[in-house]
């Protein structure tokens, strides 16, 4: 009898495991919002050497900032946002696609959306000292264990030194201290956009760019 709840027990936590992983932001090919954005949104840039490549993607607008320093003191992102598509309509707009046809693939989503993509240089001394702040901020090796009930927005942060790279997902309600500061950089940063441009605009003895 105490063997058979032993046995039972397992199973029971088996089965609890396999349904608190399904929808683990690590098993991309089950988000679909998540592909199609892939292949919308590129996370390479030309083939110039850099020295720091940030990408930075909200989920709560569905855009994307490829911000990238370059030797020289050079320095320029690339946004891209889908075009006619209001914050929060993207998720609504794929549930009501694949509603209507369950075989949908992301390609033949994201073959009907239509992608604004700007160029802008940044100005370099503006940007590494927002750097710096990102710096001091130590994310855990190991991911939050919190699990969200509510209905968040998923954040994602790619950093690539040329000769490293780190991914990060993060969940709008993450409880995670360093997970949350790496988010409120990431928020604050899309609000520092305007600032840096405009500060570009003040430094126009910058070279251009070859």
């Amino acid at each position: 009898m105490y063997v058979r709840r032993i046995v039972g027990s397992l199973v029971m936590a088996l089965m609890l495991c396999t349904l608190a992983t399904v929808a683990q932001p690590g098993d991309r090919y089950l988000d679909i919002k998540a592909q199609v954005l892939d292949i919308l949104f590129p996370l390479d840039v030309g083939p110039r050497p850099y020295l720091l490549k940030l990408v930075l993607r909200y989920g709560d607008s569905d855009t994307q900032y490829v911000v990238v320093l370059y030797p020289g003191q050079d320095a320029e992102m690339v946004s891209y946002s889908l075009a006619g598509i209001s914050s929060g309509e993207f998720a609504n707009l794929i549930s009501s696609m694949t509603a209507k046809d369950p075989k949908l693939k992301p390609e033949d989503i994201a073959a009907k959306l239509r992608v604004e993509v700007k160029r802008t240089r940044l100005d370099f001394k503006a940007l590494s000292a927002t750097v710096k702040d990102l710096e001091a901020i130590r994310v855990s090796p190991l991911p939050a264990r919190n699990i969200a009930v509510d209905d968040y927005s998923s954040y994602e942060y790619w950093c690539d030194s040329w000769q490293e790279y780190v991914h990060y997902t993060i969940t709008g309600g993450s409880k995670d201290s360093s997970q949350k500061q790496l988010l409120e950089w990431m928020i604050k940063f899309r609000s520092k956009v305007p600032h840096l441009m405009e500060h570009l605009v003040a430094a126009s003895q910058l070279p251009p760019r070859p």
